[in-house]
């Protein structure tokens, strides 16, 4: 879906984006706001009216959070890793030119989203699983070429195949930025994990990389 690069965020623009993800919490929602420096009084009316008339969604209470009507819920494991991943996309959702999930249980990466010209997977690598991510990511990866509309890749879709995969560049996110260091592609742009706010904090891949030298 359109990101938020140009314009700010209307009541279908969220109640749209709850049902791209499937679920979002509420947390994440007053995030969303903040990040887009949305008026608190306007936010806070958007979202008592998505809560009790929304047409597309529903609020559920024992979550504290909204889900799509249409939502299938996903093995505990995705459901984790695209919460983690949902963060991330909310620091960058006032940059970014287009943003949507990756349905793949070939990818590594659970979002995707294009950010000055460039595609950016971001992927949750829980702790433990570092040689099987590392492993996904040496695989060949077709997955954008499918899932994405070409309208999406407006800057490079004139090119071949390779110069798209090539193009792209991973945000992984981490339980620990010591795992970073057992995982190794020169496709990494970001480590970042997440404090109990869930802010984020970003390391260059360089600057990891850097320090087992």
């Amino acid at each position: 879906m359109i990101g938020l690069i140009k314009q700010p965020p209307t009541y279908q623009y969220l109640e749209d984006f709850i049902c791209e993800y499937g679920f979002v919490r509420k947390e994440q929602l007053h995030r969303f706001f903040e990040n887009v420096h949305f008026p608190p009084k306007k936010a806070r009316s958007y979202l008592n009216t998505l809560r009790i008339h929304g047409t597309k969604t529903y609020y559920d209470k024992g979550t504290d959070g909204y889900y799509s009507c249409q939502y299938m819920e996903p093995a505990q494991s995705q459901f984790f890793a695209m919460d983690k991943c949902l963060w991330v996309l909310l620091y960058f959702l006032e940059k970014v030119e287009h943003h949507f999930p990756i349905a793949s249980s070939f990818s590594p990466s659970q979002i995707c989203m294009m950010l000055e010209d460039r595609s950016y997977e971001i992927a949750y690598c829980a702790a433990g699983n570092e040689a099987y991510f590392n492993n996904q990511l040496r695989a060949a990866r077709t997955e954008l070429l499918y899932r994405a509309d070409a309208a999406y890749f407006s800057s490079i879709v004139e090119k071949d195949d390779k110069a798209i995969l090539s193009a792209t560049r991973y945000i992984v996110v981490l339980d620990d930025i010591q795992a970073a260091r057992q995982i190794h592609s020169k496709l990494i742009s970001y480590f970042v994990t997440l404090d109990e706010q869930n802010t984020c904090t970003f390391y260059t891949a360089d600057e990891i990389y850097a320090m087992e030298e």
